[in-house]
């Protein structure tokens, strides 16, 4: 058996046992975390360098974590969980209690293998952090597509931020590589990309998916926010506009970047693969679901 297909049986040994947990999140999962471990052709052929391969330890931590992060995308997006055991995992993640359900106690024994390879407190305790703002976004989405809470434009952008999930990623590749995010985020210049970046991926990620979201009425979508005022086509080209400045914006923060530093790279590689991605129109926007089952971070 290959390594890839080992470590494929290995993600779903770790999924069995989870409500929900398909095949299709640890092929995801792998798929995509390989090009961050491996990197990836950009359009013009010029290979953009991964963040490495020489431990296998921290890459499988790194894609189990991924496949855990789809998956608990969609326990939010299909209702797959109760909403005690959703409670549960919050929990867990924000450090508040002991694990009381399998779930969670799944997603604690994974934060306790992350921190086990964490390079640093500090990077870990973003780990910590960034994914309990994922976990909290992704809540206040299912809230606004219940009707349970109303969002501005500009809250549903901020909210999506975390519910994109790249600062989620960052933080784990940081945590199992020594990149030293925590230090680098005192950086306003550095923040600014992070929060360009987050915004360029959620943006993207909102306009591939709205025929999808409509027809399932998700309302967490930035498109469908803005017809709550702009009723129509002029709605899409708002948000295809806003996406266009950012992009601009997320450009000229990359400039500022060394060509070799890691997270030019890594911002490289989460543009590259959106484009490969949205271009072949995977199963995770085709398929009908419950509600809005969105890709979190591609």
């Amino acid at each position: 058996m290959s390594e890839p297909d080992e470590l494929l049986s290995d993600l779903l040994a770790w999924g069995h046992g989870l409500k929900g947990f398909k095949r299709e999140h640890a092929s995801e999962a792998l798929h995509g975390g390989s090009l961050f471990l491996m990197g990836v052709e950009d359009k013009y052929g010029r290979m953009i360098q991964g963040i490495g391969t020489q431990n296998k330890q921290a890459g499988h931590a790194f894609i189990l974590d991924m496949a855990m992060l789809f998956w608990l995308d969609d326990c939010f997006d299909e209702q797959i969980l109760e909403q005690h055991e959703l409670d549960a995992i919050g929990e867990v993640l924000s450090g508040k209690s002991p694990a009381s359900t399998v779930e969670a106690e799944r997603y604690l024994a994974l934060l306790d293998l992350l921190a086990a390879q964490a390079g640093s407190d500090a990077d870990f305790a973003l780990v910590r952090e960034s994914g309990t703002a994922y976990y909290r976004a992704l809540q206040a989405e299912a809230h606004l597509s219940s009707g349970k809470r109303e969002m501005s434009y500009a809250e549903y952008l901020d909210n999506g931020i975390d519910s994109i999930a790249f600062m989620r990623v960052l933080a784990s590749l940081s945590a199992l590589w020594g990149l030293d995010i925590s230090v680098r985020r005192e950086c306003p210049h550095f923040l600014r990309f992070l929060r360009h970046l987050c915004l360029v991926g959620r943006l993207q990620n909102d306009l591939h998916s709205l025929n999808k979201d409509r027809r399932e009425a998700c309302a967490a979508n930035a498109v469908l926010v803005v017809e709550r005022f702009l009723p129509g086509a002029p709605a899409l080209a708002f948000v295809e506009e806003e996406l266009r400045g950012y992009e601009r914006l997320l450009d000229k923060d990359m400039e500022d970047l060394a060509p070799d530093d890691p997270f030019r790279r890594l911002a490289e590689i989460f543009r590259r693969m959106r484009e490969l991605y949205y271009s072949t129109s995977r199963e995770r926007y085709q398929t009908a679901t419950a509600c809005c089952n969105r890709t979190a971070w591609l």
